[in-house]
């Protein structure tokens, strides 16, 4: 699967420039009719592609968050670890 990031160039489909082609090629084949409340496919297809890209996003944020929220638990247990070595050192050396 393509990372959300390198989807996004400047002549992909979805791009304003691709949007302004299709939507000039859309006008000039009367695509929707004027009365005609329904959208054109083109615009169906680029909201599909937003919620596609969106979907993509959120499980690349997910996994980071996944990935850095363990670093976190580590670095805790790393930190709490140390507190406990240090603690008795200190009262150790306190009634001495």
């Amino acid at each position: 699967m393509v990372s959300f990031r390198w989807r996004w160039w400047p002549w992909h489909r979805y791009s304003l420039y691709g949007a302004k082609r299709q939507g000039r090629l859309d006008g000039q084949k009367n695509i929707p009719a004027w009365l005609n409340p329904d959208q054109p496919p083109y615009v169906l297809e680029l909201v599909e592609a937003a919620e596609n890209d969106i979907r993509l996003l959120t499980q690349e944020w997910h996994e980071r968050d996944r990935v850095l929220t363990q670093r976190m638990e580590e670095a805790q247990k790393f930190k709490d670890h140390l507190l406990a070595i240090s603690k008795p050192n200190e009262r150790s050396n306190v009634l001495c």
